[in-house]
């Protein structure tokens, strides 16, 4: 609710977006329940993804499996969109800016240079089971002390400003 700028709306917000999940999961749960009775009828497992193009729905669909593109690809839009926003909020409020659009651009580069810099998911989970996997509480830690000692500096400096 803090982020909302009129929290009157929050009983219509929250209804439209459990609306909007609510479709969402229905979709997604339905390409995933069309898939099951193919695998009964045969010996052999298929990914689901491969599994769509068996599905005939007559005529009109010809391509079942771009459902499930879609639907990842809204999935990680809503993801990354969520996680930069709220990256963006933080960082706002740490640094105290007004107006963020160049602060927006440079964290969306950041994160858009990272995602781009690997050469395929083996090596990315290569990287992430040999450097996360061990530097992740170390980093979780480092970050967390930074920004409570970035945020006592700054509440240390309103209070001398208020005497």
């Amino acid at each position: 609710m803090p982020v909302l700028k009129n929290p009157k709306d929050y009983k219509k917000i929250a209804l439209g977006s459990i609306i909007i999940s609510g479709i969402y999961m229905f979709f997604s749960i339905l390409c995933l329940i069309l898939v099951f009775p193919y695998i009964a009828f045969t010996d052999e497992t298929l990914s689901m993804y491969l599994l769509t193009r068996k599905i005939t729905f007559g005529n009109f669909f010809q391509r079942i499996d771009a459902i499930f593109i879609l639907f990842w690809i809204l999935s990680v839009l809503v993801f990354l969109s969520m996680n930069l926003y709220f990256a963006n909020t933080l960082i706002k409020k740490l640094i105290n800016i007004k107006h963020s659009n160049e602060l927006i651009y440079s964290i969306s580069f950041i994160v858009f240079s990272i995602a781009l810099s690997f050469d395929s998911i083996f090596t990315m989970k290569n990287i992430l089971n040999i450097y996360i996997k061990y530097a992740f509480i170390i980093l979780c830690l480092v970050t967390s002390f930074i920004i409570m000692l970035l945020a006592y500096l700054k509440r240390k400096k309103e209070n001398l400003k208020k005497c």
